[in-house]
């Protein structure tokens, strides 16, 4: 294992500790307005004392802060506190930089919004008041106060996201730069803000539902004090208390309030942690970071030994044997991979390594998976809940992160580099049948051509982050996804909300096979309820090409079985909908999300691509009965509420109870002139013969099972 060099050491200018002794004078002259005993002794009412509680005044450090406290001189006992956070040293904390701290123009302007003076509008990921210009909304109530509450979206995911404050943590990184004192005093009134229209419920809830299925007292709360959020809350806090440490404006009574907050988060995850899934993984590491790097909480032992404890199980519980993460969702398979990551080089730049062997060993596993499903531009696949925008920069610092601790393989490496070092793989095609994922590749460079094709189980949660899309795949060519995946533009929120995500969760929306008709005021009329797809045959080379072949039981009475015959110049796919079914058997083609360089022709059930730098495709249509196609005018999400216009496809045979319904999909690069394609005999459960014509070229396909 690979020592990561990077320290990231504490400390405060002298200047800082001499204001931190004439701190208390100050606050003795001015306790006589704010509580005092009517002396120059300041009150102790001013500080939480539930501080000394949560705080091991044992610990090596605080001695001072104890004998204080034992002569009930609190407040002098909370001033020593603050002085000890501000000079500790004794841990490293990996994702932070004190020294030379970074900020982008974008972190920098959402570090300003977030102030009273730009009405508190405060920065959630993909909620936009102005989507050109990424202004996030106003929070700012027609008093000027808060509005915690407000929901602009009506979207589950903006409220909840509202209460992980990422806005903090970018304007702890101004304070750094600056030294300006308005960000630390936004920090802690938009925080003392948000304690105080905020509490912490005083029932035990439940957050696995709804928050509107709470009582009305208690619906914010299911959003506020929702343990995922509490997690994002809690581990960007174990940064702020060291990036505002050298604030002058912080006081002895707020951090004393501030350490309470602190130390009842990170018990409420405890309390109601998840049973399982992504959501668990993130609140374990957050327990985990609270109780590596603030070892002077009582409950730290504990919060170490618990976050440490589930992770090194979760590692196991959460991904597949073929590596992949159960949900089925690309980027949260990234999120799950990042939280190990990260709770891992924690505690290895501390000298610490609570983690098994198999936790290490289960590493390079989630890793290499990334390797085969990423394109050769560093794009991903959009499927499920994925969101591919701007994803491109995010991989490839994800490789460099990954190959920073696995610098003996050399896939990743050269990965990491971009080509610059390392080995370019040798292996085209790549399978994990338990998962469902299928890989075709006619190289590793940019110009090449792969095909990801998702044909697996029903995800982990019900399939909430997977979608009902079995046989869907995404073609790539030459930097151009040709056919990329609908996404899911939506999470859960109201009915307008849900309606969304269920049209971009439809399965007629995406590549594959769907029963009977569809329209838009019942997309889910057919949809796949459960998926158990597997694999049939993976053959590598036969001919020239790479033959995959896959099956899916969507209907009770229709099952679809997709064979793929792959290599750079030609794709042809072979779909049979075998079974008892009657009626329309559709299938279904969603092209690029740009409609004047698509042209649809249903009346030879065709599509072609006219992009000016002449990277194309044409693609064609044949049957073992009639056809009928029509002209599909979809859609296609990269992000929570954005969409982009496309063409697609659909092509519909009538099947009788007695015959299968076969089509073949020819997909040629460029502009073929005479795309043909016809199958050689009857259906036969044990394989399937074609014949393709492209242009002078003649090809005969086929595969056998065993």
């Amino acid at each position: 294992m690979k020592q990561i060099l990077r320290k990231t050491l504490f400390f405060v200018c002298a200047a800082a500790c001499a204001f931190s002794v004439a701190c208390v004078d100050d606050e003795m002259g001015s306790s006589k307005k704010g509580g005092s005993n009517g002396s120059n002794v300041p009150s102790n009412d001013v500080v939480d004392s539930r501080v000394f509680e949560v705080v091991n005044l044992d610990y090596p450090g605080l001695e001072q802060v104890k004998a204080y406290y034992q002569q009930n001189r609190y407040y002098f006992a909370a001033q020593e506190l603050l002085d000890y956070f501000r000079v500790k040293t004794e841990r490293v904390h990996p994702d932070i930089n004190l020294f030379s701290p970074t900020i982008s123009a974008t972190d920098q302007a959402y570090a300003d919004y977030a102030s009273a003076d730009n009405k508190y509008r405060f920065y959630v990921p993909n909620y936009w008041e102005n989507k050109d210009k990424l202004i996030p909304y106003s929070y700012q109530a027609t008093d000027k106060s808060i509005d915690w509450t407000y929901w602009p979206t009506n979207q589950n995911e903006q409220r909840y996201q509202l209460h992980r404050h990422y806005w903090f943590e970018m304007q702890a990184r101004a304070f750094r730069i600056t030294g300006d004192e308005k960000y630390a005093q936004n920090w802690m009134d938009v925080y003392a803000d948000w304690l105080n229209q905020n509490p912490r419920p005083d029932v035990d809830l439940d957050y696995s539902i709804d928050p509107s299925k709470q009582l009305p007292e208690y619906q914010n709360a299911g959003f506020a004090w929702r343990p995922l959020e509490v997690a994002h809350r809690v581990e960007d806090q174990t940064g702020l208390m060291y990036y505002f440490s050298t604030a002058t404006s912080l006081t002895p009574e707020w951090f004393s309030k501030f350490l309470v907050a602190f130390s009842d988060q990170v018990n409420h995850i405890l309390k109601f942690k998840s049973a399982s899934g992504n959501h668990l993984v993130t609140q374990a590491g957050a327990v985990f970071y609270a109780g590596m790097l603030c070892p002077e909480f009582a409950d730290a032992p504990r919060w170490y030994s618990e976050g440490s404890g589930i992770l090194n199980e979760e590692i196991i519980n959460q991904f597949n044997t073929d590596g992949m993460l159960k949900e089925l969702d690309l980027s949260y398979h990234l999120g799950e991979i990042d939280d190990f990551y990260r709770s891992m080089r924690l505690a290895e730049v501390n000298h610490e390594m609570p983690f098994t062997p198999t936790y290490m060993e289960q590493m390079p596993k989630l890793t290499d998976i990334v390797v085969d499903l990423t394109y050769p531009d560093y794009t991903i696949p959009n499927m499920g809940d994925t969101r591919n925008e701007s994803k491109q920069s995010v991989m490839k610092r994800n490789f460099k992160r990954y190959y920073e601790f696995f610098p003996e393989n050399a896939a990743m490496e050269w990965r990491a580099t971009e080509g610059q070092s390392g080995v370019k793989p040798e292996w085209l095609a790549a399978s994990y049948p338990v998962s469902g994922y299928y890989v075709l590749r006619s190289g590793w460079d940019k110009s090449d051509a792969m095909m990801i094709l998702k044909n697996g189980p029903t995800g982990a949660g019900g399939n909430y982050h997977n979608q009902p899309d079995n046989g869907t795949f995404e073609l790539y060519i030459n930097g151009r996804n040709f056919f990329p995946d609908s996404g899911c533009f939506a999470y859960s929120g109201d009915a307008e909300t849900n309606r969304n995500r269920n049209w971009f969760r439809s399965t007629r929306v995406h590549n594959t096979m769907t029963l009977g008709e569809e329209d838009d005021s019942n997309v889910t009329k057919n949809n796949i309820k459960t998926q158990n797809g597997k694999l049939l045959l993976l053959d590598k080379n036969v001919d020239g090409f790479d033959v995959l072949v896959t099956e899916n039981p969507g209907y009770q009475t229709l099952k679809h079985r997709r064979a793929v015959f792959f290599r750079k110049d030609l794709i042809v796919i072979v779909d049979e909908g075998i079974g008892t079914a009657e009626g329309p058997v559709n299938l279904n083609y969603h092209l690029c999300d740009s409609k004047t360089s698509v042209t649809v022709d249903p009346a030879t059930h065709s599509a072609k691509t006219s992009f000016a730098d002449g990277n194309n495709i044409s693609m064609k249509i044949f049957g073992n009965a009639a056809l009928t196609s029509k002209q599909f005018a979809g859609k296609y999400s990269v992000n929570i509420g954005k969409s982009a216009d496309r063409w697609g496809l659909t092509t519909t045979m009538s099947k009788t109870a007695e015959t299968p319904a076969r089509f073949i999909t020819v997909i040629a690069p460029g502009a073929p002139e005479n795309l043909n394609a016809s199958f050689n005999g009857d259906y036969d459960p044990s394989g399937a013969a074609v014949t393709v014509t492209d242009g002078s070229m003649v090809y005969s396909l086929a595969y056998t099972l065993e």
